[in-house]
């Protein structure tokens, strides 16, 4: 038998997510989407399970339909708090925009101008301007391009030397750095 959990996302997660998997998503398949499910499952009270937990939960606007097997929902759980659905859409929607990025540096992208490849993503997953709009991915974009930028300047020299032989390391006096 078959559970539906009907879990709130923000609107373009939603999107997203129906774009990718359709309109109905099973727990038992292996993808990101539920792998990140799983591990933000908690079981349900050993002592009497019909009981709810003492929790409001929130509207994003958006909803994802799950369904959950028998099985799966006593070894995962299907209680998911207020703080592991917020995290559920932030990380989701940390995954689109990194998607975003990696479309907009394909090497078989259409143009050379991130404004280009930013509307062609939004019109392949067919985003409402309400819900992600152009000018909010295009700031991330460059964000995350000068984080990734400064990271590439922050490279030690050399972390870690194993020398080739002892004999050698002892000759020449070099030792082993592990930090």
């Amino acid at each position: 038998m078959s559970n539906l959990i009907r879990l709130t996302v923000e609107p373009h997660v939603q999107t997203y997510v129906q774009h990718l998997f359709g309109p109905q998503l099973i727990l038992s398949d292996d993808n990101v989407i539920t792998l990140l499910l799983k591990r933000v499952m908690e079981p349900f009270d050993k002592l009497d399970p019909g009981k709810v937990r003492p929790c409001r939960k929130h509207d994003l606007g958006g909803w994802i339909d799950v369904y959950v097997s028998d099985g799966m929902l006593r070894k995962y759980g299907g209680f998911i708090s207020n703080e592991n659905i917020k995290g559920f859409s932030r990380t989701m929607d940390t995954i689109i925009k990194q998607e975003m990025y990696r479309w907009c540096h394909h090497p078989n992208r259409p143009d050379n101008f991130v404004d280009y490849n930013i509307r062609r993503f939004i019109d392949y997953y067919e985003f409402s301007e309400d819900d992600l709009t152009f000018d909010n991915l295009k700031r991330w974009y460059y964000r995350e391009r000068q984080r990734l930028d400064k990271r590439k300047g922050e490279i030690k020299d050399t972390v870690l030397t194993i020398p080739m032989m002892l004999h050698e390391a002892i000759v020449s006096n070099k030792q082993i750095a592990l930090f």
